[in-house]
């Protein structure tokens, strides 16, 4: 009877230090093992620094396996080359440092929109990059925000990440949404209002820096905008007496 050590199995027996590789059943395990496993690397090659964890391997193979496993756990990796190659590794809870290097056109195709049941709902693509994009050590500017609409006005809030600021600037008296659409920046404003660290500054007539009569303009179109909400319930009561 001949003996198979789980090594040959694997294709590890014999690997020097230098072709050394993650076995595709561990990168393509559950994350509680994808877990264990970089843990263990960590623990045999790697070392820490106030940045974070760093690994060492003088396996190429090893280094884009580690990196794999790294993404696979929501995490980033830097390599670099010295003696050996040298990852510098960010996972959640400690500030990944994710940036957009560029951005190529992948061609047409018809697509499905789908949506996962996990709570936040992300999910892991190919390659391990995923979705819902945050911004992170950025200043965003979303102006004109009158005309978003209250479900992208939630998105958009949401990708705010770490040491980052948003600045939302808009005029609710000059929303070109749809009949029905109701705007984001009238709705954030009742939702929001009170939180810690978000502040709403709302902006009068004197606050106009165009033509004096731009003031007048303003105030006269927010006299009358007061007097036909204030007209429109008597309007419907009156419509509502002409009935038979």
């Amino acid at each position: 009877m001949t003996l198979t050590h789980p090594l040959a199995e694997l294709g590890l027996a014999g690997r020097t230090a230098a072709t050394t590789f993650v076995p595709e059943v561990y990168l393509r395990n559950t994350p509680e093992i994808r877990l264990a496993l970089l843990q263990g690397l960590l623990d045999a090659a790697g070392t820490v620094t106030e940045d974070g964890p760093r690994f060492t391997t003088g396996s190429e193979r090893l280094r884009d396996d580690v990196i794999a496993l790294v993404r696979s756990l929501g995490g980033v990796a830097y390599a670099s080359r010295e003696e050996a190659y040298v990852l510098d590794i960010r996972l959640p809870g400690t500030r990944p440092a994710r940036h957009i290097a560029r951005i190529e056109p992948a061609g047409t195709a018809e697509c499905v929109c789908i949506q996962v049941a996990a709570e936040d709902s992300l999910y892991v693509t190919e390659g391990h990059l995923l979705t819902h994009n945050t911004l992170n050590d950025a200043f965003i500017i979303l102006d004109e925000a009158q005309n978003s609409s209250a479900e992208q006005m939630k998105m958009f809030l949401t990708r705010l990440g770490f040491n980052s600021k948003i600045v939302v600037t808009g005029d609710v008296t000059q929303v070109d949404l749809p009949s029905g659409t109701v705007s984001g920046l009238r709705v954030v404003q009742e939702i929001l209002e009170g939180i810690p660290d978000i502040h709403f500054a709302r902006l009068t007539s004197s606050d106009v820096v165009r033509h004096k009569l731009v003031s007048d303009i303003v105030d006269a179109y927010g006299r009358y905008d007061a007097t036909q909400a204030a007209q429109e319930p008597k309007a419907i009561q009156q419509r509502g007496k002409r009935r038979p």
